[in-house]
């Protein structure tokens, strides 16, 4: 049995993927990899594999699917939660984008730490734990990924990029999927700080238009009209809608009573 300076306890198979791992630089791994590697049957790297991630030694990404550390590891490790995400999307073939309370953060929306790192994407669905990091991956059709920033990563010598929702899309998202982010009328908030800043109101109705569904259409358009945006830009959101008789609350959650605007078909049930 190898032990590090620090303690780590590995047997000589795990010393072997270790030192191949970085003779080669190859990081990430599929199952029957390390069998031709090590000479070993299936059965035994699959025993080898699970032990090597419960010891903290590997990260698995996903069913077959490992993370080797970049350097030989001291202690049980975690590469950063964005560079987990970047392979495991890249690996499944997935298109994504983060959002929720990552994507708010990360523009300076909010200052509370996420506790699980939110997900559009268009392969997984549900909460899961990949190393020490917690992901809720909300399963969506292609056409609604898109307007996202690419960010750097760095985790050793790797360099990745993390796709992460624009501030435009967050704000859209926000309106969007208000009740998974419990973010109205936070979101009305967010929009009224920019109500001066063109080229911003010009990216959330271009995306408005194209990722918000017609309930957060009559809402954004409502709003934008409301703090006296330029008309030209309301109005493009205005002429995709048609005339209603069901009015919305703006402030959904709420009690659905207050004073009805037919032009928007929304009831304004609260102070916004």
């Amino acid at each position: 049995m190898n032990m590090n300076p620090k303690g780590i306890r590995m047997n000589p198979l795990e010393s072997k993927v270790l030192a191949w791992s970085q003779l080669s630089k190859q990081r990430i791994i599929r199952t029957g990899e390390l069998s031709k590697v090590l000479g070993i049957n299936p059965q035994q790297e699959e025993k080898l594999l699970i032990k090597m991630n419960k010891s903290g030694i590997i990260i698995r990404l996903n069913k077959g699917l490992y993370l080797l550390p970049g350097t030989l590891p001291t202690a049980p490790w975690s590469a950063s939660e964005y560079f987990l995400l970047s392979i495991l999307m890249e690996e499944t073939g997935a298109q994504y984008q983060v959002t929720g309370l990552a994507a708010f953060r990360f523009h300076k929306l909010s200052t509370q730490i996420p506790n699980q790192i939110t997900v559009y994407n268009t392969k997984i669905s549900g909460l899961r734990k990949i190393g020490i990091v917690n992901f809720y991956f909300i399963k969506v059709s292609s056409d609604r990924i898109g307007a996202y920033r690419e960010i750097e990563v760095k985790d050793f010598s790797s360099t990745r990029a993390v796709n992460i929702s624009s501030l435009a899309r967050t704000i859209v998202d926000a309106v969007y999927d208000y009740k998974r982010f419990a973010t109205l009328p936070d979101a009305y908030d967010w929009i009224r700080e920019r109500a001066n800043d063109e080229t911003f109101l010009k990216e959330l109705v271009e995306l408005t238009l194209k990722f918000a569904n017609i309930t957060t259409c009559r809402r954004i358009g409502y709003f934008l009209e409301s703090i006296k945006v330029n008309p030209k830009l309301v109005n493009k959101i205005y002429k995709t809608l048609e005339e209603t008789s069901a009015f919305i609350p703006m402030l959904p959650g709420l009690v659905n009573r207050g004073k009805i605007n037919r032009r928007w078909g929304v009831k304004i049930n609260g102070t916004i």
